[in-house]
């Protein structure tokens, strides 16, 4: 197995584990489960960012790049409207809100730039 296909299966496995962690914050009840799957998210995806630059797959592998990315986007985005629904009946997600806001918008800028 060549290089490039190391870092495709690499970073279409971070998307696939940054989707389980979705559907498990998704289809939680429990705040405190919500919050701690979604801070191991955010850490998935601060890692996996740091990886990228670190390796220049931004350069080498901006293909693979945009596709993880874009499904970590939409991973947030469904977290986001969640987290939400939770907030409507009285839990204090708004820190982490925000901070999944201002990842989808590194990612879209990344995305954009791919």
């Amino acid at each position: 197995m060549n290089q490039t296909n190391l870092i495709i299966l690499y970073l279409d496995a971070v998307a696939t584990s940054a989707e389980t962690l979705t559907r498990i914050i998704c289809n939680s009840d429990k705040a405190d489960m919500i919050a701690s799957t979604v801070i191991v998210l955010l850490d998935t995806e601060e890692k996996t960012e740091n990886d990228i630059l670190l390796m220049e797959l931004d350069s080498t592998a901006s293909e693979a790049v945009k596709v993880c990315f874009t499904r970590l986007l939409e991973c947030n985005k469904a977290v986001i409207v969640h987290l939400e629904k939770f907030q409507l009946q009285g839990y204090h997600f708004d820190e982490l809100t925000h901070i999944l806001k201002l990842e989808n918008e590194s990612l879209s800028e990344t995305i954009r730039f791919a």
